[in-house]
């Protein structure tokens, strides 16, 4: 069954949930297309430090990681080490930088976790400057179906984009809000290995050769990390497991029906698409910020 985290651990998520660390990873591959090569950035919240470390990929930015957690900013520390990269434990209303020092603001799924929202957004604002930016993203509650309390326990509020905008046009003069969501290519070969899954599910003989390469593959994947043979796998099998149980037939899962209520492919980031309408279908709400 699924379990809601407080954040993504990034060498578990990679291996076993990789479609949930592609979705999570491409927010922050968006932010840095309005994010200069030698820019000043701070990220807020940012967990264990995945998306700091990739901001911090550009040779001529400073990226700041800044969370509240010891556990999760020593992760970052520990797991990405580089000279362009700090982590600081601190407090997102209580930034320990100056006023006016940095170019770029992120704020990925955080805002949502905080009982002063204001006061981040307040906080961000001032430590950006003048020509500074804030990306920021948040779960879309038209999405989830939140009405009042968010499902997810570490969630204190959720919003849709009305009150999104809403919230952020009390600190930002100018915000553009975007949608993440699958693209259509991806969604339209989705159904389609769901539709050739659920025919060669129907071949007795084929059912059981198919989960004797999955046992090759994996054995093989264990012995080399060849990337190749993960991506295979994936392709072939999804996540390669049922969650929760599953029904049986014979006695034996049902992946067929794991496979239709499981992703038939595992999404990589150029699966993902941020685009400024369909907003109140979009999983994921995006905001570009500027003073």
């Amino acid at each position: 069954m699924f379990k809601h985290e407080e954040r993504i651990t990034p060498h578990r998520y990679y291996s076993e949930f990789y479609s949930t660390y592609a979705n999570y990873i491409g927010r922050y591959h968006f932010a840095a297309r309005f994010i200069g090569p030698n820019a000043t950035v701070l990220d807020l919240g940012c967990g264990c430090g995945y998306g700091s470390a990739h901001l911090a990929e550009a040779p001529g930015r400073l990226v700041f990681g800044l969370d509240q957690s010891t556990e999760a900013t020593g992760y970052g520390r520990s797991h990405y080490p580089s000279s362009r990269l700090r982590f600081v434990r601190a407090g997102a209303t209580a930034v320990p930088l100056r006023t006016g020092t940095v170019d770029a603001v992120v704020a990925m799924e955080m805002i949502e976790h905080v009982e002063d929202a204001k006061g981040v957004l307040s906080e961000a604002k001032r430590v950006l400057k003048p020509a500074g930016v804030l990306l920021v993203s948040t779960p879309n509650r038209l999405v989830t179906g939140t009405v009042d309390k968010p499902s997810n326990p570490y969630h204190v509020r959720e919003y849709s984009p009305e009150e999104f905008s809403a919230l952020l046009k009390g600190s930002f003069d100018e915000i553009t809000l975007y949608g993440q969501d699958v693209t259509p290519s991806f969604t339209a070969c989705q159904d389609n290995m769901a539709r050739i899954w659920h025919n060669l599910s129907l071949i007795p003989l084929l059912y059981e050769e198919l989960h004797a390469l999955r046992a090759r593959l994996e054995m093989d994947e264990r012995l080399t990390g060849l990337s190749w043979l993960r991506r295979l796998k994936r392709l072939l099998f999804g996540r390669g497991r049922v969650e929760g149980g599953g029904s049986t037939v014979d006695g034996r899962p049902d992946l067929n029906q794991a496979f239709r209520h499981a992703q038939a492919l595992v999404n990589s980031v150029a699966d993902f698409d941020h685009q400024p309408y369909r907003l109140d279908t979009a999983p994921i709400l995006v905001a570009l910020c500027r003073k």
